[in-house]
């Protein structure tokens, strides 16, 4: 598997997804599927070649650890079956340019909420076991783990008690986790390794984008709607979430 940026615009043009984490430097380190030797296009000065992944994957997660180093991990490893899903993880080192492997998932997890914690730990929550989980929340995981990179290892942790796979998360001031589903919303505690529920946003989306505000809230924008799967019947109102009332409800923005 080759990283480059045909390889890339190629995967989305075809409707896959494509893992990109900025890393040191300003430098973005793209992981998706290859391109044919033969492809016909190519666009020089943006992407350069790095080292080979350990296994192919899409749909799959990727974070900055601490070190600068990347964690790419999950996703499905065949376009064409969508139940290929891996529990396969590996480490990007931009000091060598090369990938790793490292600790596997305890299950193999498609879009999971992927969260850097502040003690430079890792939590993977959800994400889909099997094909069409927006019509059989059943397959979609509540189990949750945790990455470690001082041991490379994965270990289990609480379950949530919603469905979370490619829906939106933040981390809080306090180093708690904020994770949005459709519908409900639920807090991460690193220090208890528990989740638990809290105020339903006003607006019911998947998708949508979180921003952690300087006061400590959250801005939450856009996203889809399940009703009618289209982000232009969210309209362009936002919410704010203060965690000072996080227990009790989400509130519209102006």
């Amino acid at each position: 598997m080759r990283l480059e940026v045909r390889s890339c615009l190629r995967t989305l043009l075809s409707g896959a997804a494509v893992c990109a984490s900025i890393i040191t430097g300003g430098l973005v380190i793209a992981s998706g599927a290859s391109a044919d030797d033969d492809d016909p296009i190519t666009y020089k000065g943006v992407f350069t070649k790095t080292g080979s992944m350990v296994h192919p994957r899409l749909n799959s997660e990727s974070v900055v650890l601490n070190d600068g180093r990347v964690l790419v991990f999950g996703g499905q490893t065949s376009f064409d079956d969508p139940e290929s899903i891996t529990n396969s993880a590996e480490i990007y080192d931009p000091a060598t340019n090369k990938f790793t492997a490292t600790g596997s998932l305890s299950r193999g997890r498609r879009n999971p909420q992927t969260v850097l914690l502040k003690d430079g730990r890792v939590l993977v929550a959800g994400g889909d076991a099997a094909k069409f989980t927006d019509l059989h929340p059943d397959l979609t995981w509540k189990s949750a783990e945790i990455y470690d990179p001082s041991s490379g290892t994965f270990s289990a942790t609480g379950n949530s008690e919603g469905f979370f796979s490619g829906d939106t998360s933040s981390i809080l001031k306090d180093g708690r986790v904020l994770l949005l589903g459709y519908g409900y919303a639920e807090i991460f505690d690193p220090g208890t390794g528990t989740f638990s529920p809290t105020g339903a946003p006003v607006i019911e989306r998947k998708n949508a984008a979180a921003t952690l505000l300087k006061d400590g809230s959250v801005l939450l924008a856009g996203g889809d709607s399940f009703a009618n799967y289209c982000p232009s019947k969210l309209g362009p109102g936002g919410m704010i979430l203060n965690p000072k009332n996080i227990t009790r409800r989400l509130e519209r923005s102006a």
